[in-house]
């Protein structure tokens, strides 16, 4: 190697560190970056308040808990579908009635409040913990990519527990840091303990995570010694108090039925097992796709983490990654929202590599550069051939050209900025560009999925052809499905029937009540339904036909 050359990689060198030594001196005060994080949080999560229609029973389940707890003055023994719920934890639902309180009902905003909030928090206790593992711009960068990765965002606008447990578990993992990295740690442990108090308060066991990975932490750090640094009686004291506020009136209505049904069957079988191999592959696959754009990014910054495992940070960092992501993937069910309490760990793993590293050109950041670019324009050209996009109606929106046009522009701008900020080393253009244009892109593609459900999946039409063809009498649901959002958008739980002979006595009442059929049971009992059965109305949605019928008058 020639002297120039020596010196230009010494003067390169002297800047890395340099940089690195700044970066580091910067993890004080990044209260000014979790408050431009919390701002742009806020601008990208709340506009869509209020426009999720509710589709999914699991989530009318949670509104109509809501809502029971408000209408019956009740706190532990809501009920849904004429049952006692207990699968779940009640903060969720808690916390909905509370921001329903003011307005007197429970609607798709009061039930999004909770889920908005938790992801707004779940932005900047991620800010605030890149900052202080990586430094401040670090920390900037992963809440931007937690913001704009596509699974958190989608996750944001479902009105489902998962989101506070991820904000719960994001804080936990804050407090342990401090109580494990400060010399003052032990009112960092007690928060430590209340933040997994409060995740489990969210929905069960999956919330001990954080737990895990401490334990994890202590062992790999100094052995099993070390595990004595848990032993807060004033945090275990917090757990204990948060846990038993709400478990001891669920155990109140009978242990028995609680430890089978719920403790087992609900929370610890849903997670103790070994999965199929095939489906830990399907699973990751899954974790990609939700991770998306920044994905790509984890073949460089991963490898750079790993070599930085000096740095105790570093190691934590990786750790949590790692223990979260295997907890999850090896229990014996999943679905992609449980990769939520993954995404801050994977977003500050980005934000570090981007802040420290991004700056030097590698070939493995060239040919990444190079594959987002092609992805992009094989995806866009691949989009209309899907047979999910062909099917869901988006084809079929008025004025979607115009939409699709902007889109697919934001798609192409989107690919360029990662091309150019990757193969010219260029990190801010990659974060702060790409935020910017998954923003754009996520804001618009909300919209658009808010207009597809709404054309194809709107409840609010089966409640209301109910109440018309009732005017005012009884209406029952005979089906095999769940059919909450009917219920919801109805105004009061419906009550259910499950054989035929009940559906047959039903509609022999001389007040000639009206029921909805799911084409199941059409299907498997039409033919032991009264002769004289009339249908009054079927209505196309999620795919199905729903009937409305009752026994012809006279």
């Amino acid at each position: 190697m020639q002297a120039p050359d020596i010196l230009r990689g010494m003067a390169v060198a002297s800047v890395e560190t340099d940089r690195s030594e700044a970066s580091r001196d910067a993890r004080t005060s990044p209260a000014r970056d979790a408050l431009l994080v919390a701002l742009v949080a806020t601008l990208l999560i709340v506009p869509p308040l209020g426009r999720h229609l509710i589709t999914y029973s699991g989530e009318a389940r949670m509104a109509l808990l809501a809502r029971d707890m408000i209408e019956r003055g009740v706190l532990f023994q809501a009920r849904v579908e004429g049952q006692l719920y207990r699968n779940k934890p009640p903060l969720y639902p808690w916390t909905i009635a509370l921001a329903s309180l003011p307005g007197g009902q429970v609607t798709e905003m009061t039930a999004h409040v909770p889920v908005a909030g938790a992801a707004i928090a779940t932005a900047v206790l991620t800010c605030l913990l890149g900052a202080e593992l990586f430094g401040r711009r670090a920390g900037l960068f992963a809440a931007l990519v937690l913001l704009t990765s596509g699974g958190f965002f989608s996750h944001s606008q479902v009105l489902l527990p998962d989101m506070l447990v991820v904000a719960f578990t994001t804080a936990a993992a804050c407090a342990f840091w401090r109580a494990v990295s400060r010399p003052l740690g032990r009112l960092a442990m007690v928060g430590f303990y209340a933040a997994v108090a409060f995740a489990v308060f969210s929905k069960g066991p999956v919330g001990l995570l954080p737990l895990l990975v401490a334990v994890a932490w202590l062992w790999s750090e100094h052995g099993w010694r070390n595990l004595s640094r848990l032993l807060s009686p004033v945090g275990l004291g917090v757990f204990a108090a948060i846990t038993l506020a709400w478990l001891v009136p669920y155990l109140s209505a009978g242990t028995g039925s609680f430890g089978q049904t719920v403790l087992w069957g609900d929370w610890l079988s849903w997670y103790l097992g070994l999965p199929l191999p095939r489906r830990v592959g399907q699973f990751l696959l899954d974790g990609v796709v939700e991770f998306l754009p920044w994905s790509p990014l984890m073949p460089l910054a991963l490898p750079y983490v790993w070599r930085s495992r000096r740095d105790p940070a570093a190691r934590w960092t990786l750790l949590f990654f790692a223990v979260s992501l295997g907890a999850i993937v090896l229990s014996s069910n999943r679905h992609a929202i449980y990769l939520l309490p993954v995404c801050p760990f994977a977003a500050i793993i980005v934000g570090a590599w981007a802040d420290e590293r991004a700056r030097v050109v590698t070939w493995p950041a060239r040919a990444i550069g190079w594959l987002f670019l092609v992805g992009v324009l094989v995806g866009i050209a691949a989009a209309p051939l899907v047979p999910d996009v062909k099917e869901s109606g988006i084809l079929q929106l008025p004025g979607f050209a115009w939409k699709a046009a902007i889109l697919v522009l934001g798609a192409l701008i989107l690919g360029s900025v990662f091309f150019v900020g990757l193969t010219r080393g260029r990190p801010a253009l990659v974060i702060y560009g790409g935020a910017a244009m998954m923003a754009v892109l996520l804001s618009l593609g909300a919209r658009v999925s808010d207009e597809v459900i709404e054309r194809t999946q709107d409840f609010r039409v089966v409640a209301a052809a109910l109440r018309r063809h009732a005017a005012g009498g009884e209406v029952r649901l005979f089906s095999a499905s769940l059919l909450l959002p009917v219920d919801f958008y109805f105004g009061r739980q419906l009550d259910r029937m499950f054989d035929v002979d009940q559906m047959r006595d039903y509609l022999a009442r001389a007040d000639h009540p009206v029921a909805l059929v799911d084409p199941q049971a059409w299907r498997d009992f039409r033919r032991w339904f009264p002769p004289d059965i009339a249908v009054l109305e079927t209505i196309a949605i999620q795919g199905q036909k729903l009937y409305i019928v009752r026994v012809r008058q006279g």
